[in-house]
């Protein structure tokens, strides 16, 4: 070894403890380092998120006294009060948990129809609830919200590619010369999250899923409703059927009787024409029905995710069927069950976290890269020369001004339509139970004057029947009395039929009972 040698081994021999110890020192720097970089940008995540706050809405004072009755708080039922949801769970809480643990989500609904006490119309709902298409077209929707939220999740994550190359080259001069060469590249990009863009963007996309799972709730309750709506039509075409039969066969007798008198010589010809134009005007009514029956059932088998043609047996006697009770006072904190209002409070705040989405992703971003492979003759040689880089690169988005403008202040503007949206659902909620509870009075007291009518109809008309065969009376005085019974029969079940239509009404406007 010469003297040259001999140094630079000694030099190597003393400096490589230091480099040791550097590079340790270099570490625990790093570590520290990197630690207070990720409480940074922990920080100026929180600092960016605009705090959400419910949109503000009145609440009339009659639903404010009876919010009292109810034991609420001061502050939601004081005079111009804002809507408040203190006593039940509500969309404020916490963000929701990773959509793949639950992916069916909270869809379910308060079984309202077994109210009614009918088990053929529980049957028909749960048949609706299971096959509906409407209803799978929902759950199809939540579960591409779902998927939103895991791609604005990846999002957040690491990008990582790879690749690898093969390669032989051969000489064509003289010498048979072959060369062999191999390459692993694999490469890694980071966008640190600095000012919560990301992770706003996944917020916005958790809240609009949250959202979605509303939506599927407002169609189950539409669809079961529906169904109920369609099985208390088909009983109430059932008994205008039966009595349309019972119409037509006394109008035959009474064709009868017209007869008998007409060819006796005690009446003209303008009676008997008349007892047949009733006659056949109760026929041409009882196609009519039957029509309706069929395009009834139809859309109940639709309703039921069924092919039309399926024929549904509903006895007239379920027009019969009880209303049940309501409370008297209902106050307004059972509008939060609508999944209607909730989806208009969620999508408040997924339009939020949207809003501070884009206005974060104008900050300045910061891309970590980095990428490591190796290129030799072989895999072996991996370990002994590998190839690496890391880069940071810092993106200025906001020099881009007119876009930030235009895309913030867009973003800005579905927020504000998001909070208009919501106070107009929530208003329409109160004037659904509103209309519903006034009506579900309003009927009540006209079946009871119906019945009395068609129980007046029913004697005048027979009284009415005993003139007439004894002579005394023309025979349009008797058909007369026989269509004022008919439409006091009819008036009576249509007033029973939209008496329980409203019931349903009053259930979906309060989501539930």
């Amino acid at each position: 070894m010469n003297k040259f040698s001999h140094s630079l081994h000694a030099v190597l021999t003393r400096t490589a403890p230091r480099q040791a110890r550097a590079s340790r020192s270099m570490s625990r720097f790093g570590t520290i380092a990197l630690s207070i970089m990720s409480l940074g940008v922990a920080a100026c995540g929180t600092l960016t998120r605009t705090a959400w706050t419910r949109p503000d809405v009145s609440i009339p004072r009659h639903w404010q006294a009876e919010s009292a009755a109810a034991g609420q708080t001061s502050a939601s039922v004081s005079v111009g009060a804002s809507y408040n949801r203190s006593d039940v769970p509500d969309a404020s809480r916490s963000l929701p948990a990773d959509t793949e643990a639950n992916p069916g989500g909270d869809a379910n609904i308060d079984p309202w129809w077994y109210a009614f006490g009918d088990p053929e119309l529980n049957r028909l709902v749960e048949r609706a609830l299971a096959g509906n298409h409407d209803l799978k077209t929902a759950v199809v929707n939540l579960r591409a919200a779902q998927f939103a939220v895991d791609l604005a999740r990846a999002n957040q994550l690491p990008l990582i590619s790879s690749s690898a190359a093969l390669s032989n080259s051969h000489s064509l001069r003289g010498a048979h010369v072959v060369s062999h060469s191999k390459s692993l590249l694999a490469s890694a990009s980071y966008v640190v999250d600095l000012w919560g863009s990301l992770s706003s963007s996944t917020d916005a996309s958790r809240w609009e899923a949250r959202a979605t799972e509303q939506d599927e709730r407002t169609v189950k309750m539409t669809v079961a409703s529906l169904v109920a709506q369609d099985y208390w039509l088909l009983a109430l075409l059932t008994e205008q059927i039966e009595q349309s039969d019972a119409s037509i066969l006394y109008g035959e007798q009474t064709l009868a009787l017209t007869n008998v008198r007409y060819a006796s010589g005690a009446i003209t010809a303008v009676d008997l024409l008349a007892a047949r134009q009733s006659l056949a005007s109760q026929r041409a009514s009882r196609s009519v029905l039957l029509a309706q029956r069929t395009q009834t059932e139809n859309a109940l088998a639709i309703l039921l995710g069924q092919p039309p043609g399926e024929v549904f047996d509903v006895p007239s006697a379920r027009l019969t069927t009880p209303l049940p009770a309501v409370a008297a006072g209902v106050p307004a904190s059972v509008l939060v069950r609508r999944p209607d209002v909730m989806a208009a409070e969620l999508r408040t705040r997924s339009t939020l976290a949207r809003a501070d989405a884009v206005r974060t992703s104008f900050y300045p971003n910061l891309t970590l890269t980095g990428s490591a492979g190796t290129a030799s003759d072989a895999l072996r040689n991996l370990l002994q020369n590998p190839l690496g880089t890391i880069a940071a690169d810092v993106a200025a988005p906001f020099l881009n001004v007119w876009t930030m403008k235009a895309q913030v202040g867009s973003a800005q503007t579905a927020y504000d339509a998001a909070v208009v949206a919501f106070a107009r659902t929530f208003y329409q909620a109160l004037a659904d139970v509103e209309n519903a509870l006034a009506a579900r009075a309003d009927y009540q007291a006209e079946i009871t004057q119906w019945a009395d009518a068609l129980e007046a109809a029913r004697q005048s008309e027979q009284r009415i029947g005993w003139q007439y065969r004894a002579g005394s009376i023309p025979l349009q005085n008797w058909l007369d009395a026989q269509q004022a019974s008919r439409n006091a029969d009819a008036e009576l079940a249509s007033s029973r039929y939209a008496a329980l239509i409203n019931q349903v009404a009053l259930y979906v406007a309060l989501g539930g009972r």
